[in-house]
């Protein structure tokens, strides 16, 4: 897998890019994300932004926002991940170095901090392995680092008429509040471009609709 990744980096000039969606429950827009992506000299960096909007936002204050930063082959070195649900806050902050993980977790007042020893090096973190799935870079299956696990999520790719689709299934990833998966993730594909995600979480079935490219 990684060899295939060495080989897309020298045929393939990553270039600055931004895609933001429009977040539907029941056709109802309740939310807007942004995902950003930054080639860097020799590392890649990834910036995620998430909030409610309009009305929903005066009822339910949601917002998420972080970043990852791995290395010129995608290997993570550093995650950050800001989340703010109601009474509910939660910060993870991930250090990876050689043969460890440096952990911390801030779930409101309570702070625990973990050193985890690790020998698997072909997993990514949760922010950077969203690129490579959209890119279709992974095929079958990826290793994602979060909550101090290593999951493995399987990805099947299928085309129905005029679509491309890539199935996921992150529903064992362990995770607080509202954004713990529960089911198969969809990521549609019309004419070659993106056009939505549809997501399984705890409060059901949202879709994030393509808004704009950058």
């Amino acid at each position: 897998m990684i060899i295939v990744i060495i080989i897309f980096l020298l045929f393939f000039q990553i270039s600055n890019a931004k895609i933001c969606f429009n977040v539907d429950y029941f056709f109802i827009n309740i939310a807007e994300v942004c995902i950003k992506y930054e080639k860097d000299k020799d590392k890649f960096k990834t910036y995620v932004e998430a909030s409610t909007v309009g009305i929903v936002k005066l009822f339910k204050d949601i917002g998420y926002k972080g970043y990852a930063i791995s290395d010129k082959n995608f290997q993570p070195k550093e995650f950050y991940l800001y989340q703010k649900e109601r009474q509910l806050l939660v910060i993870y902050r991930y250090n990876f170095n050689k043969n460890q993980i440096l952990s911390e977790k801030i779930k409101n007042s309570s702070k625990t901090q973990k050193i985890i020893k690790i020998n698997d090096k072909n997993f990514f973190d949760p922010f950077t392995a969203s690129y490579l799935i959209l890119n279709e870079l992974i095929n079958e299956k990826i290793k994602i680092f979060f909550e101090d696990q290593i999951y493995e999520v399987k990805i099947l790719k299928k085309k129905v008429e005029n679509k491309k689709i890539i199935e996921i299934d992150p529903s064992k990833i362990k995770a607080e509040g509202i954004i713990k998966p529960t089911g198969k993730w969809k990521i549609i594909y019309e004419k070659g471009r993106l056009k939505e995600i549809q997501v399984r979480i705890r409060i059901g079935k949202i879709v994030l609709r393509v808004k704009e490219r950058e």
